[in-house]
């Protein structure tokens, strides 16, 4: 038997009891799953840590996820994406044979099935997280592009300014730098 709990905030809340306010905003199902519920290979358990890292069933969704990371990343339209969010999140909760889908420990050890909410918000990030190098925002495509732009004044530089070798230097230097720091004229080769 599940049990059914509405949660707002991570706390529960009595609905009559919740101002115009709170009305606003959209309300968090939890659905309880049974006390002797174990997640199967079919299920992803969303949380933090190895556990939830290593488990089979979210092996088996990060699978899912890069084999439909080409459609996702040619996609030109959020609605696009959101079809193929809402696919994987179908796949996940029709796989899971415990009925689960996507689960989640409560404080007290207790199991419950997240909503479609959080399970599209996992599988959107995931999708993010693959693709973090194609996003011109990314601290790690800011620093290969600071580096693509670095190599190419490197080589601006090498075919501009005329390679010196100095009699005291085994190492190559721009010229003025060299002559202000040394009275000893440059020997060019």
């Amino acid at each position: 038997m599940r049990s059914v709990l509405l949660m707002n905030a991570g706390k529960p809340e009595c609905s009559a009891a919740r101002s115009n306010a709170q009305n606003l905003l959209q309300p968090r199902v939890m659905t309880y799953l049974p006390d002797s519920f174990e997640p199967s290979d079919g299920d992803v358990i969303c949380g933090r840590g190895k556990k939830c890292y290593a488990h089979e069933g979210n092996e088996r969704f990060r699978r899912r996820v890069n084999e439909n990371l080409e459609a996702y990343s040619t996609a030109k339209t959020k609605s696009e994406k959101a079809k193929i969010i809402s696919g994987i999140v179908d796949q996940v909760r029709q796989s899971s044979s415990s009925g689960g889908g996507f689960v989640k420990q409560d404080e007290s050890g207790r199991w419950y099935e997240v909503g479609d909410f959080i399970a599209r918000e996992k599988t959107a990030q995931l999708f993010r997280d693959a693709l973090h190098e194609q996003y011109r925002s990314s601290s790690i495509a800011k620093r290969k592009r600071k580096q693509k732009e670095n190599d190419k004044k490197k080589e601006k530089w090498k075919d501009i300014a005329p390679t010196v070798l100095f009699e005291n230097s085994s190492r190559l230097e721009c010229p003025s730098s060299r002559m202000y720091r040394s009275r000893k004229q440059p020997t060019i080769k």
